[in-house]
């Protein structure tokens, strides 16, 4: 084994300085990949120092909801957010309304025939809550488990590709 000398100390800074970098890059920022097309984009960029949600904003968030099929609570989503505190949203025939604008509609069956539960509101939208929805009509997002808590939010997310 080859004994370290002097001339091997810049080289160890800098690996130590290049991790360190790396850690801290980690525990601020991330990049999701998405291989379903309930959104327009399939990478994202989360920022998890920024849980500043608007309207219509991509969250990335642990699923909240039960484990079901390939799903389990606590993998990572990213969708949008479409129904945030305060707001009024309701369900009427499958149908969800934020403040009287139909955001989304509720399939009656899954991909395999089977009957889905949908969740039914009629209300103000709670402190810290948010209803998520992806773009496409097959998304699994909260017209099928609820709310999602911003304890549950890792960050606000833009769509890459």
């Amino acid at each position: 084994m080859k004994k370290l000398t002097k001339q091997d100390l810049p080289f160890f800074i800098f690996l130590m300085i290049f991790f360190h970098g790396l850690y801290l890059l980690k525990q601020n920022y991330a990049l999701a990949i998405s291989s379903t097309p309930s959104l327009p984009h399939s990478v994202f960029f989360i920022d998890k120092k920024n849980k500043d949600i608007n309207k219509n904003d991509y969250v990335s968030f642990y699923y909240p909801g039960e484990s079901f099929a390939v799903y389990k609570t606590g993998d990572e989503f990213v969708k949008i957010a479409k129904c945030m505190p305060g707001e009024y949203l309701y369900v009427e025939n499958k149908n969800y309304y934020c403040n009287d604008q139909l955001i989304a509609t509720a399939l009656l069956k899954d991909s395999r025939g089977k009957d889905m539960y949908s969740f039914e509101f009629n209300g103000i939208v709670p402190e810290n809550q948010y209803f998520v929805i992806g773009t496409h009509k097959k998304s699994f997002d909260s017209r099928y488990w609820g709310f999602v808590h911003k304890k549950e939010i890792i960050g606000l997310t833009k769509g890459l590709i």
